[in-house]
C-alpha cells in the first residue's frame, strides 16, 4: 500500500484484501513502507480483514510500517493484535511455523482444474444400515429402525433422527448426513429447522437412529481443489470428472463448496406406517408429491456454504450389485448436503478437515436436503475414498 489509507482509500483497499481472502490467501502480508498516513477508517481495513482471515487459520502481517504509521497503530492499540515485521528477516521468523504445501499434482479435466494430493492406503468398509424398500411406500414400522453408533462412522446418509426411541423419532426422520461423526438432520416437519449432534471427539456410547443409512470412513484417498474458469459447473459433470481422479468401482465422497444455487428436496413426513397413503399409492406419485416433498421451483441458497457426503459408481452398468439400490433411479451417485451460513473456504486440498470441522462448529445449519445432479458450484474442496463393496451389509 502507499500515499494515504483514509476513508477515501479504504472501500478499495477492503475490496482487495477480501478478494485475496476469497481466491484462498490465507497469510496476507501487507508492505505498508511507502504508506504515509493511516486513519481510524484505514485500521478498520485491517481490522475487517484479520477477522476474516482467523475464521479459516489465517492472518495479517504488517510489514515494514513507517514510524509515523507504527505510532498510530500503538495508538489505537492495534498493536497487539497484528504480527509486525520491520524488515525480511523478521518476515520470515515469522512465517517459519506455517509450513509448507503437501506435493500434489495439477491437471485439468473436461474444463475443470483440479490441483491433487494423493494419501494411497486401504479401501474404507462401506456398511449399510436398514433398507430403502419400503421408502416408496411409507411403510416403515419400529422393527425397520436402525442403530448407528456415534463414534465409528465418519461419513455417511440415510433418513435418520436422534432421539432413544421409536417412538421419540417417528414423526422426525428426515434427511440426514453424517459428517465427521456429527450428525445433522431435517426433521420432515413444516416449518423445521436443522436438528444435530456434534460428536468432535468420536465418543462412543451413543447412538444415531436411521431407517436406512450407509456410512463410511476415511482417510481420504484423494483430496482435491476444484475450480471451474469457464464458469460454473453442475454436479453431474463435476463429479463425472472426480471419479476420474481416484479410479474405483464406488467411491466415498465428500465435498466442501459455495453454492451457485442448490437444487434438492427433502420429506415433509415421516415415512412411517402411521402415515402411509391409502389404496397403496407411492409417496413419489405425482399426485402425492407435493403433499409429501419440499421440492423447490428454483436453485436456492446461493453463496451459502455447504457439505456434501455420498457414494458415487464409475458406471451403473457395471457398479457391484450391492450399491445400486442406494442410488437413485437415474443418477450414478447419491449425495446429502448440509447447508450452512456464508463465509471464505480454504482453497488448498489438505484444508478439506480442518474446514469441515470449522464449518460445522461455527456456521448455522440451515437446511439438509437430498441433491440433485443440476446443482451448481463454481470452485470447493473434495475428498475422496475407494470403498469395499463386498463388505456391504443390509
Amino acid at each position: 500500500m502507499s500515499g494515504r489509507l483514509d476513508s477515501l482509500t479504504a472501500p478499495e483497499a477492503q475490496k482487495a484484501l477480501e478478494g485475496l481472502v476469497e481466491a484462498g490467501q490465507r497469510s496476507l502480508v501487507v508492505d505498508l513502507a511507502d504508506l504515509r498516513y493511516v486513519s481510524s477508517a484505514g485500521l478498520r481495513v485491517f481490522l475487517m480483514t484479520q477477522k476474516l482471515l482467523r475464521k479459516v487459520g489465517g492472518r495479517v502481517i504488517i510489514f515494514q510500517a513507517p514510524e509515523a504509521v507504527r505510532q498510530i497503530f500503538q495508538i489505537s492499540g492495534f498493536l497487539n493484535l497484528f504480527d509486525l515485521a520491520s524488515g525480511p528477516e523478521e518476515l520470515t521468523a515469522l512465517r517459519r511455523g506455517e509450513g509448507s504445501a503437501p506435493v500434489s499434482r495439477s491437471l485439468e479435466v473436461d474444463g475443470i482444474a483440479l490441483e491433487v494430493v494423493e494419501r494411497p492406503g486401504p479401501p474404507a468398509r462401506l456398511t449399510a444400515h436398514g433398507s430403502q424398500e419400503k421408502l416408496d411406500r411409507a411403510a416403515y414400522a419400529e422393527g425397520d429402525m436402525r442403530s448407528v453408533p456415534a463414534g465409528r462412522h465418519d461419513f455417511g446418509i440415510g433418513l435418520g433422527c436422534f432421539g432413544d426411541s421409536f417412538a421419540e423419532c417417528r414423526n422426525f426422520f428426515g434427511e440426514a448426513l453424517i459428517i465427521d461423526g456429527s450428525l445433522f438432520y431435517q426433521p420432515a416437519l413444516a416449518r423445521a429447522g436443522v436438528d444435530f449432534v456434534l460428536n468432535l471427539e468420536a465418543q462412543e456410547g451413543v447412538d444415531y437412529k436411521f431407517l436406512h443409512a450407509f456410512t463410511f470412513g476415511g482417510p481420504f484417498q484423494a483430496l482435491a481443489a476444484f475450480d471451474s474458469p469457464g464458469g460454473l459447473v453442475d454436479l453431474n459433470r463435476l463429479v463425472a470428472v472426480l471419479r476420474r481422479v481416484l479410479p474405483a468401482p464406488a467411491l466415498g465422497l465428500v465435498l466442501l463448496a459455495e453454492s451457485k444455487g442448490l437444487w434438492g428436496m427433502s420429506l415433509k413426513r415421516s415415512p412411517v406406517i402411521d402415515n402411509q397413503p391409502e389404496k397403496g399409492q407411492e409417496i413419489f406419485h405425482p399426485d402425492l408429491f407435493q403433499e409429501w416433498m419440499n421440492f423447490p421451483v428454483e436453485p436456492a441458497e446461493v453463496g451459502n456454504i455447504f457439505i456434501g457426503v455420498g457414494l458415487a459408481v464409475a458406471d451403473r452398468g457395471s457398479a457391484p450389485a450391492a450399491v445400486l439400490p442406494w442410488l437413485p433411479r437415474d443418477s450414478d451417485f447419491h449425495l446429502h448436503a448440509g447447508v450452512f451460513g456464508k463465509g471464505p473456504l480454504g482453497k488448498r486440498p489438505e484444508q478439506l478437515s480442518a474446514e469441515i470441522r470449522r464449518v460445522i462448529t461455527e456456521s448455522e445449519a440451515l437446511k439438509v436436503q437430498h441433491l440433485l445432479g443440476r446443482s451448481q458450484v463454481a470452485s470447493g474442496l473434495a475428498g475422496l475414498v475407494a470403498l469395499d463393496v463386498p463388505e456391504i451389509k443390509a
